[in-house]
């Protein structure tokens, strides 16, 4: 059992609906840490919309006292929280409205986080993606408090200042003020470092693996299924996905294909799939439980244009005994072994040649499958991870 740090940290998450890869990480974190008492005291602050969205998937959230809601009164379906929602949308999607709206909403929120902060006498605020702009300002209002910025994206959007709220509307300034940054890997430093926005002598930790809660997986009965399962943006390529499955539906019905996620792309996936008459033939959504989707499926697609990193949809994929097919991309040779996954081109040819070679050969996909499931629940590891983490903040506290 780790010492326990005794002080009040507080992660700070705020925004919108949207629960990706960091969102899972750090809440599981919170939850572990909670529950081993690594932390004297570990908040958890969410906006009310992040908090809906969370308690979808952790529904054991609900039973945590250190979980606050900034809008603990705003239901989505009353009139009020309908305008509310409305009203919210506008500021995010509309920049003109968003540059005069924005200078209020930061003062709006940060204030409510501030009082949160001095209520609890929170020493420390962690923040990623939303949130990470309030953290900011409050950190320049209040030097004394240490602020601990998670940088979790890989292909370097948001690295310009903007001032509207498509958020982090300040990311880089952001990492100015911080007292230091962390990050999931050290390609997710070379995107800050290549795009100049990463002062020289910043401070930063770079995290020894990742993790996911293995207890949710699930592998039996299995099924000649080929899963896609991301944000449906252009770095994920979700077309190349669709394009593939479709050379392979036009001559064999023997597997089956699946594609999850939401994002900027939705229509477009959308009318591919009508535009091929796939509509019927593959299922399209979203879902709360990505274990359930991989306990069938024999193959997961990881397609991103910055290659496979242990983002939270592989690791779940391949504790669910799932063979691992990979973009060839070299920053993806620290994670993707040719142990448990095979590489692909940008080529939709390519893709499905080899979705039927590992369908075809079960043996083989068997191999690769079981071989992925034992590296990640033995390499990355909520308890290592914890460990990591801890001392990030113990080393920023002593500061």
């Amino acid at each position: 059992m780790l010492e326990q740090l005794r002080k009040n940290i507080a992660i700070v998450a705020l925004g919108g609906t949207g629960i990706g890869g960091a969102e899972k990480r750090f809440t599981n974190f919170f939850m572990y840490a909670t529950d081993n008492k690594l932390i004297q005291n570990l908040y958890l602050i969410l906006s009310r919309e992040k908090y809906n969205a969370l308690i979808k998937q952790f529904p054991t959230l609900a039973n945590h006292s250190n979980v606050i809601v900034l809008n603990p009164l705003s239901d989505s379906t009353s009139l009020l929280g309908k305008l509310h929602l409305k009203a919210k949308s506008l500021v995010t999607n509309y920049k003109i409205i968003s540059f005069f709206a924005y200078p209020y909403l930061l003062k709006r929120y940060s204030s409510k986080l501030n009082n949160i902060i001095v209520k609890y006498d929170i020493q420390l605020i962690h923040a990623f993606w939303e949130g990470i702009t309030e953290c900011a300002h409050i950190k320049k209002r209040n030097p004394d408090i240490k602020f601990l910025l998670s940088y979790v994206e890989p292909v370097g959007r948001f690295l310009k200042n903007r001032f509207y709220r498509n958020n982090p509307s300040y990311l880089p300034a952001s990492i100015n003020i911080a007292d230091a940054v962390e990050l999931q890997c050290e390609p997710y430093l070379s995107v800050l470092k290549n795009n100049n926005v990463f002062p020289e002598n910043k401070k930063h930790f770079i995290a020894p693996c990742s993790f996911t809660d293995y207890s949710k997986s699930i592998y039996a009965n299995k099924e000649n299924k080929v899963v896609f399962l991301a944000r449906l943006d252009k770095y994920k390529n979700p077309l190349l996905f669709l394009a593939a499955a479709k050379i392979i539906l036009s001559k064999r019905d023997d597997i089956s294909f699946e594609i999850y996620g939401n994002g900027n792309l939705k229509k477009q996936v959308v009318r591919f799939l009508n535009a091929s008459g796939l509509e019927n033939k593959m299922v399209f959504g979203f879902t709360d439980n990505p274990f359930e989707v991989f306990s069938k499926s024999k193959v997961f697609c990881s397609l991103a244009s910055f290659g496979s990193f242990p983002e939270q949809s592989t690791l779940e994929a391949l504790s669910c005994e799932n063979a691992l097919i990979t973009t060839d991309i070299k920053s993806s040779a620290g994670f993707a072994s040719p142990e448990f996954s095979i590489k692909t081109d940008f080529n939709a040819k390519e893709l499905a040649s080899k979705i039927e070679y590992l369908i075809d050969n079960p043996e083989i996909c068997n191999k690769l499958a079981k071989a992925g499931r034992d590296f990640v629940v033995n390499n990355h590891t909520i308890d290592a991870f914890a460990e990591y983490l801890k001392e990030v903040y113990n080393q920023l506290l002593k500061q």
